[in-house]
Formats: C-alpha cells, structure tokens, sequence
C-alpha cells in the first residue's frame, strides 16, 4: 500500500498488525458468491457504463459479497486462482472496502481488509473516512457519497520478486484493471 494511501485511509503495516490482533475475533464471513446469472457476459459488457447515481439503501452483504468475489475471490480452491489474472499467480492486489453511508447493512462505517481466501473481511479501521478518500481522490465528491469504496491497493514486491520492475511497471497496473473490469461487470 502507498504511503500517500495508507495517510488516506488511516491505515498502515503497524496499525494493520495492531488492528488485526483487535479485530482478530471479528472476522466477518461472507454469503456465498453467486456462480450463475440470468445475465450473459455480452449482455454485461453492453451494459457496463460508469453511473455516479447513487441508491439512498445501504447495500446488502450479498451484493458485496458478490463485487468482492468478482474482483479477487478464490474460483478454484485447488490451485488458489482468484477471479482475475495474475502474473504468474502471484496476486500483488489487495482489496480495501471503505464503508461509509447508507454503507451495508449490518456492517459498521470503517475500513475493512478482504481476505479472498477466506471470502470474509477483516476490520482494519472504525469510522467514515470517505472525507479523506474524497480529498485523495481529487476531491470528487462520488467519492464521499458512494455506499462503500473499493479501494485496490498492491505489494509490488510479490511480483517484482519474480518478474523485476517490469512486474511493478507492466503486470501490476493490468491485474488491477482486470479487478476493475469484473467489479464493473
């Protein structure tokens, strides 16, 4: 994670490790994803457009469960390939969920890790810090008014280990465009 992002969400490898082991009995599951649709992949892509209006309802843990599997959940338990690729199956990305308001239901406003192996989410930081999200991020205001962000963050040392700066510089920013892609789709 940047430097410039973990000031943003208030979150670092220090504070991490502290949260974690105060949230560490409040990992939150995850309803299953949901496989099939009526809904075919041409149909999606026509559909896919950026939309800024945003609904006044809080959306369900199924709906959120689902926009985190299609970015980085596990599709194949015996190998441990995610929903988007990765160079060489080493997945740098990591998924941050910024709740903030109407946010998910019975989900408290703060900054939560998702752990795709486990398709459940790790409470990292309490309170609304879409403000500061808003700020970072050029201050547009879709931003602080969205029900949740999904902040896609990486550990380039996962693949520049195999792959040098071209895995930093090429492999890194494509994986986090796939995740973008399925997150729209």
């Amino acid at each position: 994670m940047t430097a410039g992002l973990e000031a943003v969400l208030g979150v670092t490898r220090r504070t991490r490790a502290a949260n974690h082991d105060r949230f560490q009995n409040e990992a939150l599951s995850l309803p299953s994803p949901q496989e099939e649709s009526d809904t075919s992949v041409e149909k999606a892509i026509a559909n896919r457009r950026s939309r800024r209006e945003y609904g006044t309802q809080p959306l369900t843990r199924q709906e959120l469960s689902q926009l985190l599997w299609s970015a980085q959940g596990v599709t194949d338990r015996s190998t441990g390939y995610r929903a988007a690729p990765s160079a060489g199956a080493l997945y740098p990305l990591e998924l941050y969920v910024v709740v903030g308001t109407p946010g998910v239901e019975n989900l408290e406003q703060g900054v939560y890790q998702y752990q795709p192996e486990e398709h459940e989410l790790r409470q990292v930081k309490s309170g609304n810090v879409q403000s500061r999200l808003r700020q970072a991020a050029l201050d547009q205001e879709d931003v602080e008014d969205a029900a949740i962000d999904i902040v896609v963050s990486a550990t380039d040392e996962r693949t520049t280990q195999k792959y040098g700066k071209r895995g930093k510089l090429r492999y890194v920013p494509m994986e986090a465009g796939h995740v973008g892609e399925n997150i729209y789709l």
